[in-house]
């Protein structure tokens, strides 16, 4: 959804917490938002589970922190994650950070860094509770990007395969994307810019995504969604400026 282009960012990862099958659709997303500056990648790697993080990291560049557990019952590598993301607060010239966890643990701190003014996007599982999702300023689903990076990947013909049906549209959501809509038209047409209506219904909805519903692109997902209507108004440039509103019944013009 958003793009920050020239931010710099530093890509902090739970290993004890997020598989390593996902590192080539973590590292490939990451691209999008800036350039990673600090790439860390935190766990006890003497224990059996993260030995293909461990395996990974260099292909990657990812420096591996490493930490011991103390006890059974605490979680030391979010301590060492969360210490680490308070010093770079104070001392790095960064835009932001990119949390890759699932765990609701790092809700605290991801709204510490949002108060100290630095954008938060968040890379966890579908499962990820939701205040952690909430904490930050986009929190991207890994189902979505990793079955986008495998199918690129994969170029060898196989048999067919019954195609998994994608989530439609729950009313809660539709509901929020009208509501954004009919709020952000300032005229009587109800036409919106897409890319402002798109922000917007991300700050509502950190977890929006269009890849959750099948779609690649914003615009792909409202163009398949019989409650919205959208044109493509052309700049003198003759590049495209797409807008969209909230179908009505009464004719508008």
């Amino acid at each position: 959804m958003e793009s920050f282009k020239d931010a710099k960012f530093a890509l902090l990862i739970d290993a004890d917490n997020i598989s390593s099958k996902y590192v080539d659709a973590i590292i490939e997303e990451t691209t999008k938002y800036g350039t990673c500056t600090y790439r860390r990648i935190y766990g006890d790697w003497a224990k059996p589970h993260l030995k293909a993080w461990k395996e990974v990291s260099l292909s990657h560049a990812l420096v591996a922190v490493q930490q011991y557990s103390y006890t059974s019952a605490k979680n030391a590598t979010d301590t060492a994650m969360t210490i680490d993301a308070m010093d770079m607060l104070h001392t790095a010239e960064l835009h932001g950070f990119i949390l890759v966890s699932s765990d609701s643990d790092f809700t605290p701190l991801a709204m510490r860094l949002r108060e100290g003014g630095k954008i938060i996007i968040g890379i966890g599982e579908e499962k990820t509770p939701t205040p952690f999702k909430a904490a930050c300023n986009q929190f991207i689903h890994l189902e979505n990007i990793r079955n986008r990076v495998d199918d690129e990947k994969d170029n060898t013909p196989k048999e067919a395969t019954p195609i998994a049906k994608k989530p439609t549209v729950d009313r809660k959501t539709l509901n929020l994307l009208k509501t954004t809509i009919t709020d952000m038209a300032d005229d009587d047409t109800g036409w919106v810019n897409l890319a402002s209506a798109g922000n917007t219904i991300l700050k509502k909805k950190p977890d929006f995504d269009p890849r959750t519903y099948g779609h690649g692109k914003l615009l792909q997902f409202f163009r398949s969604l019989t409650e919205f209507e959208v044109t493509d108004r052309k700049t003198e440039r003759g590049d495209s400026n797409y807008f969209v509103r909230v179908k009505s019944g009464k004719k508008r013009k």
